[in-house]
């Protein structure tokens, strides 16, 4: 008999839950489980729901969906539960710290609950606006059948801000390693002008991937060595970088807008560069990787796990002076690029850790 699952997120945006969200949704068998994903508003990755999944999203008019959504999200809990989360399900999963959790773990139901946090939450205070100390948060999760954590130290950073829980459980996100790779090798016109170090970033354009301290040290850099960087992706930093960018006179610094597909891009580059003050497990450092380009990464949640301790790419201080510094690194020792692309394209299928970690979790 089919396991039935429901999932529950805030939207579809381009962010990198929703991301992995669907990447997951494509991975599970249809033959072993019924599935049903809920939203409050959809958003760019609706496209992408596979057919077999029985897709519902309670706002369904996008100009009234944004004033909607905020009279939808100040609910109680319960109300919102007893509204929108009808059905019975095997399995309850908030696919998203905050609202999501809190409306699952408020549902009356027979079902197993499973919490999903994507970010170290000693550093990203996200929950702080939802529960009023770290008991009460704590308390919260408790209350789960499991608390699945992307890598092993958004865990460690849970334990730290928050408490230890004995219902947790790390679930690396799921990649779809074949499609990485074919979209790495679709043809595209764009092209890199310099010569030099050739980078890449690609995410959403908010304040926590720290793009503006980026720009800022590409070009404080491009007086000494010859750089260009394509940044991928939007968001409502956008206007600020495109602010920066100008004040900094930055022309080998463009900012291309989002791409459903931008594995070709990433593939033309020498470096990909992560800027992030904090992340969970950045599925597209991983992505990165699996099409062969080397990763410089600031120090966060998740890249020893998946740069397998500094073999596919280098990790520095988690500041503007690292990041210049790893750059100015990659810029003058050419041969250690020429390690790490060597490292990357030994990278298989078999390190990705997921498909276990997921079947003991729905069993």
């Amino acid at each position: 008999m089919k396991k039935r699952l429901r999932f529950f997120i805030t939207t579809l945006n381009s962010g990198g839950a929703e991301k992995v969200l669907i990447n997951l949704l494509n991975w599970l068998d249809p033959e072993k489980y019924d599935i049903c994903l809920l939203t409050v508003c959809g958003g760019k990755n609706e496209g992408k729901i596979p057919d077999y999944v029985n897709y519902r999203s309670i706002l369904k008019n996008r100009r009234l969906s944004k004033f909607l959504q905020i009279i939808l999200l100040k609910l109680p809990e319960r109300i919102f539960a007893s509204l929108f989360l009808n059905g019975e399900y095997d399995y309850e999963i908030a696919y998203l710290e905050g609202k999501p959790t809190s409306y699952i773990l408020h549902k009356k139901t027979k079902a197993k609950k499973i919490a999903f946090i994507h970010c170290d939450l000693s550093v990203n205070k996200i929950n702080n606006s939802f529960y009023r100390d770290p008991s009460k948060c704590l308390r919260a999760y408790r209350q789960f059948d499991t608390v699945c954590f992307v890598s092993a130290d958004a865990l460690k950073g849970f334990e730290k801000a928050i408490g230890v829980l004995d219902n947790s459980k790390v679930v690396h996100n799921v990649i779809d390693y074949s499609a990485v790779k074919k979209g790495s090798r679709q043809k595209i016109d764009k092209d890199y002008t310099s010569k030099g170090l050739r980078l890449i970033t690609v995410g959403r354009l908010s304040k926590e991937k720290n793009y503006s301290a980026l720009i800022s040290v590409v070009s404080e850099l491009s007086s000494e060595y010859d750089l260009e960087l394509w940044i991928i992706g939007d968001g409502d930093q956008r206007e600020n970088l495109e602010k920066i960018k100008k004040e900094t006179h930055s022309d080998n610094v463009h900012l291309l807008g989002y791409s459903e597909n931008p594995y070709p891009y990433v593939k033309k580059a020498d470096l990909y560069v992560c800027s992030s003050e904090f992340e969970g497990y950045n599925t597209a450092v991983l992505e990165s990787v699996i099409i062969g380009t080397p990763v410089l990464t600031t120090d966060c949640a998740g890249m020893s796990e998946l740069l397998d301790e500094g073999k596919y790419g280098l990790i520095v201080e988690n500041s503007r002076n690292g990041l210049k510094e790893g750059i100015r690194f990659f810029a003058e020792n050419p041969s250690k690029l020429s390690e790490y692309k060597n490292n990357v394209s030994e990278f298989s299928p078999e390190h990705l850790p997921f498909e276990s970690e997921y079947s003991e979790l729905f069993c």
